[in-house]
C-alpha cells in the first residue's frame, strides 16, 4: 500500500476539525498504516518494521504543516485523535516515545474498514436474533440502516405471520 497523507484522506481543515474524534482517529489510523515511504526520509517518525514515534510524528506536523491554515487546531485534534487509538488499543506503547499498531489496527487499512469496524462495535451481532442478523447486519455495517431497519421489520412482520397461522400477502 502507497503512502497516504493526511490531507489526501480529509483535504480541508474545517472538514478535518469537524470530524468527530472516533471519525478523526480512523483518518489518523488509515494514515499510520499505510507505507512509511522508506529511505525517503518525507517521514523520520516511522520506521519499516510499522513503529511510530509519538515525539517526531508531531514534531514533523509542527515543521511540516499538512493544513497551512488552522495548525494549531489541527494538531490538537490530531492529538485527541492519537490519544483515543491508543486508549482504545490501536496504538500500543513500546517504551516513552515509540507505539506499534496492534494486529487488529493493521487490519483496518481504509476509511471503509474503519467505518465498517466502528459500525460493528456499535451493534454486536451476537446481540440481535439470529433469523434478523442475517439479513440485516451488512446493510448495518455499510451505513444503510434504513435499509437496515426496513429488513428488520420485515423479519418480525414474517415471524409474527407465521406465529399466527396468518395468510402470507
Amino acid at each position: 500500500m502507497a503512502h497516504i497523507p493526511i490531507e489526501s484522506l480529509v483535504p480541508d481543515p474545517a472538514d478535518l476539525l469537524e470530524l468527530e474524534i472516533e471519525e478523526l482517529a480512523g483518518v489518523l489510523l488509515v494514515h499510520l498504516n499505510s507505507d512509511p515511504a522508506p529511505n525517503t526520509g518525507l517521514y523520520p517518525y516511522r520506521q519499516l518494521d510499522g513503529r511510530v514515534n509519538h515525539n517526531s510524528f508531531f514534531t514533523h506536523i509542527h515543521q511540516k504543516p499538512p493544513y497551512r491554515s488552522r495548525m494549531d487546531e489541527v494538531r490538537i485534534a490530531l492529538k485527541e485523535a492519537w490519544g483515543w487509538l491508543q486508549s482504545s488499543g490501536f496504538l500500543v506503547l513500546e517504551d516513552h516515545e515509540w507505539y506499534f499498531l496492534s494486529r487488529r489496527a493493521k487490519r483496518l487499512t481504509s476509511l471503509d474498514e474503519v467505518r465498517n469496524y466502528q459500525n460493528a462495535r456499535l451493534l454486536p451481532k451476537d446481540q440481535i436474533h439470529p433469523q434478523i442478523a442475517t439479513r440485516v447486519y451488512p446493510a448495518f455495517l455499510r451505513g444503510a440502516y434504513d435499509t437496515a431497519i426496513f429488513e428488520a421489520f420485515r423479519e418480525v412482520e414474517i415471524a409474527v405471520r407465521n406465529a399466527g397461522g396468518f395468510p402470507q400477502n
